[in-house]
Formats: C-alpha cells, sequence, structure tokens
C-alpha cells in the first residue's frame, strides 16, 4: 500500500515538472526532449562530444567516427515509474566519410506518449572538423477527445578537434523556430548545446552547457574512465535541476552494455540500460 502511494506521489511530481516545463519552454515533447545512451547517462547527460551509435539523437555529427555498422536499443525507467519510461532504438550504417542512421524513441503511456522518429547524417570535412544533420517527425498522442500533435522539424551539429585531446561540439535543435503541419501554439523550444571534451588517458573530462528558450542556462561536467576499451567508469552532475549520475560498461567483442543511474534531488533514482551491436 505505501509503495503504491509513493508511486503516485512520484507519478504526480513528475507529471507537475512535465506541465511546467512545457509552460516555460513552450515545449509539449517534455519526455523525449532529452539525452539518449547510458553512456551519457552516466556522465550526467554529457552527450553533445561523444562518438556512439546514440549520437543519432544527440549530435548527429558524431555519425562520422562510426566506422561499422550497429543497432543499439535503450530505456531508461524515470524515476522507478513505468509511466515515464523512455524507449529508444537507433540504427547507423557508415557510407564514404560518414554515417547515415535512423532514430525512434517513445515516452509515456496508453493516455499520454509522445514519439520521435529521425533521419540522420553524419560526414567528416577532413581530420578536425565533422557535421551532421536530423529530419526529424514528432508525434504525441494524448487520451479521450483530445487532439494528437504533429510536428515536423530538424537538428544540426559539429564537432571541432582542436588537438589529439581537446574537442568541441556544438548542436542546435530546431535551429528554425516554425512549426510545419500543425499546433503552431504549442510549439516546440530551439535547444543549443555547446561542449568541451578533454581526453588525458586513461580518463575524458567532458563539460557541457545547454540552453532552453525562456529556461535557466543548464551547466554538466563528467569523467570517464577506461580500462583497454574494455571496461568503463563514469560519474557526472548537472544543474536546473541539480541531478547527480554515476554509470559503467563493457565492451565485448561486438557486444557493448552500458548502465547508468542519475539522482533528482527530489523524485529519486532513474536507472538506464542500453545494449549497442556492432555488425562486423
Amino acid at each position: 500500500m505505501r509503495d503504491n502511494f509513493l508511486c503516485k506521489v512520484k507519478l504526480f511530481l513528475y507529471s507537475i515538472l512535465i506541465i511546467v516545463n512545457a509552460i516555460r519552454t513552450e515545449n509539449v515533447h517534455a519526455g523525449i526532449y532529452t539525452v539518449y545512451g547510458s553512456r551519457a547517462g552516466g556522465l550526467a547527460y554529457n552527450s553533445v562530444t561523444l562518438h556512439d551509435i546514440w549520437a543519432a539523437h544527440n549530435n548527429q555529427a558524431g555519425l562520422a567516427f562510426m566506422q561499422k555498422p550497429a543497432a543499439g536499443l535503450y530505456y531508461a525507467n524515470k524515476f522507478l515509474l513505468k509511466e515515464t519510461g523512455l524507449k529508444a532504438i537507433s540504427f547507423v550504417y557508415p557510407v564514404n566519410s560518414g554515417a547515415i542512421g535512423v532514430a525512434y524513441s517513445n515516452f509515456g503511456y496508453s493516455l499520454y506518449n509522445e514519439n520521435k522518429l529521425a533521419l540522420t547524417f553524419g560526414r567528416k570535412f577532413g581530420d578536425s572538423f565533422a557535421a551532421g544533420i536530423a529530419l526529424d517527425y514528432f508525434f504525441t498522442s494524448i487520451g479521450d477527445n483530445y487532439e494528437n500533435i504533429h510536428v515536423i522539424t530538424a537538428e544540426i551539429g559539429a564537432l571541432f578537434k582542436v588537438s589529439d585531446a581537446v574537442e568541441i561540439g556544438i548542436h542546435i535543435f530546431h535551429p528554425v523556430p516554425v512549426d510545419i503541419i500543425n499546433n503552431t501554439a504549442t510549439s516546440l523550444a530551439s535547444r543549443y548545446t555547446c561542449g568541451l571534451k578533454f581526453e588525458f588517458e586513461p580518463m575524458t573530462l567532458y563539460a557541457e552547457t545547454e540552453k532552453h528558450f525562456n529556461s535557466p542556462l543548464i551547466f554538466r561536467t563528467g569523467l570517464e574512465y577506461h580500462y583497454k576499451n574494455i571496461a568503463y567508469g563514469r560519474i557526472g552532475i548537472q544543474t536546473w535541476p541539480v541531478e547527480l549520475a554515476f554509470g559503467f560498461g563493457f565492451r565485448m567483442q561486438k557486444l557493448q552494455v552500458d548502465i547508468a543511474a542519475s539522482m533528482h534531488q527530489v523524485l529519486g533514482f532513474s536507472p538506464q540500460l542500453s545494449v549497442s551491436w556492432f555488425f562486423k
């Protein structure tokens, strides 16, 4: 009985969080408006400089460094509530100097769910620069007699390699604040992210800032330790809201598994799991 009551309280608080986010950012897609992959999750959502399969969701320029076809599954149990589960898949296929990808995510439950489908592409331009783009389709389904919401938008990103140890990443979601299809009164908010990666073996330090329209600036930092590119340990922290995160991962031939959890100051834990398979 007590556990059921606590679940209802968490669901109520998270619903309030979604509503507040929607009001402050003019964004109705609060659940999938996030960072994907448990590697990024363990780093407190530092993602803009990562070169992995989840770059198809986070910063498409990172796809340019993918050398093998790969597929991935991701699940985040937001605050241990099944109604706020986030599911995502990603598929990437290298071509010439870059890679193309397909990314899909779903958030919510039967009475309220958000969906995002993206076609993505990332490409290298020389040894020090890569760029990426995504075309996104959003679909939100609300129970009873509410109107469903459809929006088409885009994302662009870039990576600059300053030196062998330092890299800068930039990503813009919804760069042109114009909604296509319907529901212009409930528009998406643009999101700007800039990050820095500094490698000093066997560790990598990440730092990132993120800005949503009409919302405070978010700061985050994370540290990743790797052992012979087989085992990984991660820790991080972000502001607004304050969340601590940690995680670990391992790579075994064609399989990569990453596990993470973040701790919200009010709503509690959000465990995450992502599994990636490389076909060659």
